[in-house]
């Protein structure tokens, strides 16, 4: 009696593992276009399962900013026996959904999702022909959240896999309120960005650090050298004391697309990866005379920046802000 009670719990446990394991199919999604049921998660700011740049589409790109268009990545769908991992035919469902208030943007609700070339497809047991989805990244960076569902042949659903892509600009670096010893400041609070747009890329906030020591030497070689008498030369260096440069929108955390309301005046056309950054002029906590403006954009193009953009630059004495762009 307990070999027979034995033999029945053997097939018994041979037929549920059976029928689990027909019950449990599973699918992974992977940027390789190779099988392996747990494919590498790419590094990024955001720690998401897949990391690409936003999509580049602006006619106003300034220099140093690249004109990309589309940002495309490949998303590899296989389905596939957790036991045996040989590879099934499944019906698949791809769904795409932007994390509200990720990528720095907190003024508005509308980020675009991005898009997907299809949402459907069926998976292949040829693992040198898998399913392939495209997912175009909007031009606002932040995280894109993936769901994948679907059945088997019999119908039976697999595991729905949750993922997130990463949209961003990869390497930006946050910068303090104060820089190069107190002479260049940095106040980017914002209603719409809340105090996001602090990013740049490590050269272009050294290249702002430049400018501002480099303004702060020429103000002083000035009053040296109208400095009536050699005591009154010396007392240049802890006498002169201007408003120090100051800036009120770099980049955001991931970069991409600034501002995509287009409520700003004038826009912000880009700030996009991190070598761009508006200069108050003629905000009277940071005014700077129209006497020592010339000084100053010497000190920008010294530091191999520009302000290319008409009205939000030198040749224009309205201009309450000049649009700096690194020319490195």
């Amino acid at each position: 009696m307990n070999r027979i009670a034995a033999l029945l719990v053997t097939v018994l446990a041979a037929f549920l593992f059976t029928a689990t394991s027909s019950a449990q199919m599973q699918a992974v999604l992977s940027r390789a276009p190779t099988f392996s049921p747990k494919p590498a998660p790419d590094p990024g700011i955001f720690n998401a399962d897949f990391v690409m740049p936003p999509s580049f589409h602006n006619t106003d790109d300034r220099p140093g900013v690249p004109l990309l268009g589309d940002s495309k990545m490949d998303l590899f769908v296989f389905c596939f026996d957790p036991f045996t991992l040989n590879l099934l035919v499944c019906n698949v469902q791809l769904a795409i959904h932007v994390e509200e208030g990720s990528g720095g943007h907190v003024h508005t609700a509308g980020r675009p999702d991005g898009t997907l070339d299809h949402s459907t497809g069926q998976t292949t047991t040829d693992p040198n022909n898998p399913l392939k989805f495209v997912y175009t990244a909007p031009d606002a960076s932040g995280i894109t959240d993936v769901t994948l569902t679907g059945t088997d042949l019999n119908g039976i659903p697999i595991f729905p896999i949750q993922a997130t892509i990463g949209v961003e600009i990869d390497g930006l670096i946050g910068n303090p309120t104060s820089l190069a010893g107190g002479l260049l400041t940095i106040d980017p609070t914002s209603s719409l960005h809340d105090n996001n747009n602090i990013y740049t890329t490590p050269t272009f906030s050294a290249q702002l650090q430049f400018m501002a020591t480099d303004f702060r030497l020429r103000l002083i070689a000035q009053c040296i050298k109208t400095s009536p008498d050699p005591i009154t030369a010396l007392q240049c260096f802890t006498t002169v004391q201007r408003a120090a440069p100051n800036i009120d929108a770099l980049s955001l955390q991931a970069g991409g697309l600034f501002d995509f309301t287009g409520n700003w005046g004038p826009p912000h056309h880009d700030h996009r990866v991190g070598v761009e950054a508006d200069m108050r002029i003629t905000n009277p906590t940071f005014f700077i005379d129209s006497k020592f403006r010339i000084m100053l954009h010497d000190a920008v193009i010294n530091a191999l920046m520009d302000d290319p953009v008409s009205g939000e630059d030198l040749a224009d004495p309205t201009s309450n802000h000049w649009h700096l762009v690194s020319l490195i």
